[in-house]
C-alpha cells in the first residue's frame, strides 16, 4: 500500500470538483493506504502540492483539472530525481492530456476507471525554459474548438472543432517563421504552427494518427496563408500518417525544433492552454522522462 494526494481546483469542473475528488479518493481506497486531498485556493498552489508531495515520497498525484493544471504540476515536479506517478482526471476544457492517456472525458467515469490504468513512462516536452505535456501552439490558437456545438460534433466527429477553428482562421495574417528542423533550415509564412507531444490536438483526437506518448518525436503541423475554401479541402490531408509534402502545409515528426521571427518580429505561443514564452523558442523532446496512469481500453 502506498500514499497519494489529490488535487483539485473547487471552482472548475462546473464547480463539481471537490465531489469529483472525493468520489475519486472511495474508488481508490482499494490502492492506497493513505490519501490525501488538497484545494488550490490560490496561484501556484498546485506547484507548492506537488513539491511537497515528491518531498515527502508520496507515490502518486492525482490532478483534477485541464492541460493548464497538468502543466503546472509537471513543471514542479519534471527536474526532481524521484517524482510520484501522475494520474489525470479531466475537468478542464479541452483536455488533450487526459485524452492522451486514454482517460474518458467524462470525469466521474475517469475516476471510476483510474483505478485500472497502468504506470507508464511518457516523453514530455522543453520550450525555452519551461516544460509541457500536450501542445504547442504559435500564431492562431482556435479557441472556438472549446465552444463547438454538439450539433456540430454530431455531424463531423472530430473534424467540427476543426471547422470552427478554421472560421476563427479565415483572417488571419501569415507570419514569416525561420525554423530549423532537426539542423534542416526553413523560411515560410504560416497562419497557425503547432508542435504536439501526441495524436491530440485542440480536442481533435488522432489529428497526429502515428504519435505516440513516448516515440520520442515531436509532431508538427504548419499551415501557410490559404483561403477558407483551401483549408477545407485539405482537411483530409491533415489526417494523413507520416509527414506529407504540400504548398500548403508542413507536417512531419522532428526531435527539435528552434524557431525565429525576423529582426523586429515577434511570434507568441500559447502552451498547454496558457500563455507561453515569445520567439525566440528552442522546442526540444524528453523521452520518457515522467511516470502517468495510462488506460490501455477507454
Amino acid at each position: 500500500m502506498s500514499s497519494a494526494l489529490i488535487l483539485y481546483n473547487p471552482e472548475s469542473g462546473n464547480q463539481e470538483s471537490e465531489e469529483v475528488a472525493l468520489y475519486l479518493r472511495e474508488s481508490l481506497q482499494f490502492k492506497h493506504q493513505e490519501i490525501k486531498l488538497k484545494a488550490s485556493q490560490k496561484p501556484d498552489d498546485l506547484i507548492f502540492f506537488a513539491q511537497k508531495a515528491a518531498e515527502e515520497d508520496y507515490e502518486r498525484i492525482y490532478i483534477l483539472g485541464g492541460d493548464g493544471s497538468v502543466h503546472e504540476v509537471v513543471n514542479a515536479i519534471a527536474e526532481l530525481k524521484t517524482c510520484p506517478t501522475i494520474g489525470v482526471i479531466p475537468t478542464g476544457t479541452v483536455n488533450n492530456c487526459a485524452r492522451m492517456l486514454n482517460m474518458p472525458v467524462n470525469p466521474w467515469q475517469a475516476a471510476e476507471r483510474i483505478g485500472q490504468a497502468q504506470k507508464r513512462k511518457i516523453d514530455i516536452g522543453k520550450i525555452n525554459n519551461q516544460y509541457f505535456v500536450s501542445t504547442i501552439s504559435a500564431g492562431s490558437l482556435p479557441q472556438s474548438a472549446a465552444e463547438t456545438s454538439s450539433e456540430l460534433k454530431e455531424q463531423l466527429g472530430p473534424a467540427a472543432y476543426l471547422v470552427e477553428g478554421l472560421q476563427a482562421l479565415q483572417d488571419e495574417e501569415a507570419k514569416k517563421y525561420n525554423l530549423v528542423l532537426d539542423g534542416t533550415k526553413i523560411t515560410d509564412e504560416y497562419s497557425l504552427f503547432l508542435v504536439a507531444l501526441g495524436n491530440s490536438v485542440l480536442g481533435i483526437e488522432n489529428f497526429f494518427p502515428e504519435a505516440s506518448l513516448n516515440d520520442g518525436f515531436l509532431s508538427v503541423f504548419g499551415l501557410k496563408e490559404t483561403t477558407l475554401l483551401e483549408k477545407l479541402s485539405l482537411l483530409p490531408d491533415w489526417f494523413r500518417e507520416s509527414e506529407v509534402d504540400s504548398e500548403q502545409f508542413i507536417k512531419g515528426r522532428y526531435q527539435e525544433i528552434i524557431l525565429a521571427a525576423d529582426e523586429g518580429e515577434e511570434i507568441e505561443t500559447t502552451v498547454d492552454g496558457d500563455p507561453g514564452p515569445s520567439s525566440p523558442l528552442t522546442i526540444s523532446i524528453l523521452p520518457s522522462h515522467l511516470s502517468f496512469l495510462f488506460l490501455e481500453d477507454k
